[in-house]
């Protein structure tokens, strides 16, 4: 079974690696997988995602007992700004914000930073912060260092782990910090992929004891399943990409200019 799987993932990446290359918006190119960032970062692309959400409700609420609800939204890249060096993109609805002890769809903005090998994450309630925060990151990278969220550290592999300190460090189990634990290749069940085509799919963690979050990143494709999961009153979150709608590039389109 090991081999098996050993073999589609190389089969997997040799795939990656023949897709075409073109120069469109942002400076991307017409395969995203074969780009620093395993999120697509171009402008116009738009993921739908499902989820499953359950609570315990706060005291003096009215209801009583575990609630549970499924909600559906559509997360999306509305803008590109690119640098000497860098790539910012302000996304709205961006699944991550979706995890936590609040089980309401996600409504505000996130920009998501690539620069080098490190892909960086800034929250923003409004589309106009939004877009400060993407050309000052864009112009001026230093100052996403401390400041920001390291989302990834690429390139990923198994048991690469960044995001903790000097005493997680130390630790053997991987917990308190951002760790990859698996790495395999399968097909992906979502509307806008061939449904024959293998993915690399990268399993992310973040475990604690009084909670955990776990990531499934397909480069290319971006977050296809997303989970979290409090250890002690219920309130959890299982996330699933159901559709991907990639946008129509123009090489006549240039990206926005950071200013």
């Amino acid at each position: 079974m090991a081999a098996v799987t050993a073999w589609k993932i190389r089969a997997a990446r040799l795939l990656l690696s023949l897709l075409p290359v073109s120069a469109f918006a942002c400076g991307t190119i017409a395969a995203e997988a074969t780009s620093s960032s395993p999120i697509p970062l171009e402008k116009g692309t738009r993921w739908v995602y499902e989820a499953r959400v359950r609570w315990t409700p706060v005291s003096g609420s009215g209801q009583t007992g575990v609630q549970s609800n499924r909600l559906e939204w559509t997360s999306e890249v509305v803008d590109c700004i690119r640098g000497k060096s860098t790539r910012a993109a302000v996304v709205h609805a961006f699944p991550m914000d979706i995890l936590g002890m609040d089980p309401v769809k996600p409504t505000g903005y996130t920009v998501l930073v690539e620069t080098g090998n490190k892909l960086y994450s800034a929250p923003a309630k409004t589309a106009r912060q939004a877009s400060k925060l993407a050309k000052r990151f864009a112009a001026n990278p230093e100052r996403l260092a401390g400041q920001n969220e390291l989302l990834l550290d690429l390139p990923l592999h198994a048991d690469k782990r960044w995001g903790g300190d000097a005493e997680t460090a130390a630790r053997t189990d991987g917990w308190y910090c951002w760790r990859v634990e698996t790495e395999k290749a399968q097909t992906l069940q979502v509307k806008g992929l061939p449904s024959a085509d293998y993915h690399i799919i990268y399993t992310v963690a973040y475990r604690t004891n009084p909670d955990h979050q776990v990531l499934d990143i397909a480069p290319g494709v971006g977050l296809t399943h997303l989970e979290y999961e409090h250890h002690g009153a219920v309130f959890s979150e299982d996330v699933r990409l159901v559709e991907l709608k990639r946008p129509i590039l123009s090489p006549t389109t240039p990206p926005t200019p950071a200013r």
